[in-house]
């Protein structure tokens, strides 16, 4: 299970090691030589590659992290219903909730299967129901089991037929599951929209780049990567490639974030597609633009 202190820790050792990749270039305060090898790999404007570099290395691990934290979330969510109807038809056997609570935990639940058997445990060294599953509704910590875990305690504080509100919140998670599901599936292929995009903005690029920008400027200035002579533009090269490269990179960051939005409910899960994108820009400049 990952724990909010685990994110926050994996985002404090990505950044440091981002910032500290870069400190290392510019200061070399070790003599590694850092600067001058990475200037000889990334070619022009080094350092701005150098930026996206450490990016990548700082956005990479929590990516990772919150999307394997929003898969095990969805686990949990889409097990609940099955949880609250086992429950709620073994009290209609004739058993009492703990009971039901009981004989439920040895199904198979997925990731919410060992919270469950912890809360037994608590409920089983004398700690009250009520307790027991809201401490397991903050340590899942997702929307739906709060609110069906608020209701479970809601009804059996005030004498209601809690195997009813069970049966009754399990029906309507399963079809806000339904509905979610159906949604996101609508909305995927905006994800394949914006990489499409980038792909295009990409190779528009290198064309672009490749074929007019040098071809133009080498004519006027007589060759060379970011000449420049009196009574002449001052638009070189080398501007035009830092226009290029931070453009790109900025569509390529951002597009990932909203890809996450669109197509998987949270900018966060966006982290992964502005690696992704971000990579390729990386390389783009580094192999493809001459």
């Amino acid at each position: 299970m990952i724990t909010r202190k685990t994110i926050r820790v994996g985002w404090a050792a990505s950044g440091a090691a981002g910032i500290m990749l870069i400190f290392l270039s510019l200061f070399d305060p070790l003599n590694l030589g850092l600067g001058l090898l990475l200037s000889g790999y990334l070619g022009y404007l080094w350092f701005d590659k150098l930026i996206l570099v450490a990016l990548i290395i700082s956005v990479l691990p929590p990516g990772i992290i919150h999307h394997i934290q929003w898969r095990w979330k969805k686990a949990v969510d889409s097990n609940l219903p099955d949880f609250l109807r086992d429950v709620a038809n073994a009290q209609y056997t004739g058993m009492t909730f703990i009971r039901a609570l009981e004989f439920s935990s040895q199904k198979d639940y997925g990731p919410l299967s060992e919270h469950l058997r912890w809360a037994l445990a608590k409920i089983s060294w004398g700690v009250p129901y009520e307790e027991a599953l809201q401490a397991m509704a903050e340590r899942l910590d997702t929307p739906l089991v709060r609110r069906a875990v608020m209701f479970i305690i809601e009804t059996g504080k005030i004498g209601g037929n809690i195997q009813e509100t069970m049966t009754t919140i399990a029906k309507h998670i399963k079809e806000l599951e339904n509905l979610n599901r159906e949604r996101l599936t609508s909305m995927k292929p905006n994800i394949y929209i914006i990489y499409i995009g980038f792909a295009v903005l990409v190779m528009t690029v290198v064309l672009v780049y490749n074929t007019f920008i040098v071809t133009l400027l080498t004519q006027e200035y007589g060759g060379g990567i970011g000449a420049f002579t009196p009574g002449t533009s001052p638009i070189t090269q080398i501007v035009y490639l830092r226009i290029y490269l931070h453009t790109s990179a900025l569509v390529a960051f951002f597009g990932g974030l909203i890809a996450g939005q669109m197509g998987e409910e949270t900018v966060t899960n966006g982290l992964k597609h502005s690696v992704v994108m971000v990579a390729v820009t990386l390389i783009t400049f580094i192999f493809f633009i001459t």
